[in-house]
């Protein structure tokens, strides 16, 4: 799958992937003893919410577990939870947009638009949503809707030159939008916002 949240990069086991074959057994029998273990931890911490369901940032914790895992309704259901004890948290909306785009295969449209919007009205400069807001019109064939919103996050990135010069190099495509779906796949569906 494509995380919305980060740009290509190369992942440790598409490295191990690459290597040669007795390095990627061992890559693969640490994945499956790492697998083992992270699912162990999340049937604690699941064992632990059932004890103590107040705990928020065990919820929030739970929340990026299950979208670490791509277990996307069940970090949706998590982060509803932590909106619930929490409240409005621009964060949590953003997530919940990002979450509900991956099960929906990277289309922003319908629910994720909704949690976008949501995320922007408590903070009309949050990064992930003002990202996620520019994907969101570009899938729709709106260069311009996209430009405005990775236009407010440019300034936002100055921490993360990298991040900043990938999106400037995103704002400055020339995109052809008659093909909205793979024009948008085109940019790239994901984005690190630090």
């Amino acid at each position: 799958h494509r995380d919305l949240h980060s740009f290509p990069t190369r992942r440790s086991s598409d490295l191990a992937a690459l290597s040669v074959p007795s390095t990627r057994v061992a890559a693969q029998t640490d994945s499956t003893a790492q697998t083992a273990d992270i699912e162990s931890m999340l049937s604690a911490l699941e064992d632990k919410l059932e004890e103590n369901p107040n705990d928020i940032q065990g919820w929030a914790m739970l929340a990026r577990s299950y979208y670490a895992l791509g277990r996307y309704r069940d970090a949706i259901k998590a982060n509803a939870k932590l909106l619930e004890l929490g409240g409005d948290n621009p964060d949590v909306y953003a997530a919940m947009a990002d979450s509900s785009a991956l099960l929906a295969k990277g289309i922003l449209a319908g629910q994720p638009s909704l949690y976008v919007e949501k995320a922007l009205a408590l903070q009309d400069d949050h990064p992930q949503a003002l990202w996620l807001a520019g994907l969101a019109a570009a899938q729709t064939s709106n260069g311009d809707l996209a430009r405005q919103y990775w236009n407010k996050l440019l300034p936002l990135l100055a921490g993360a030159p990298q991040q900043q010069q990938e999106l400037q190099t995103i704002i400055d495509q020339s995109f052809d939008f008659s093909d909205s779906a793979s024009s948008a796949e085109n940019i790239g569906v994901g984005f690190v916002v630090i």
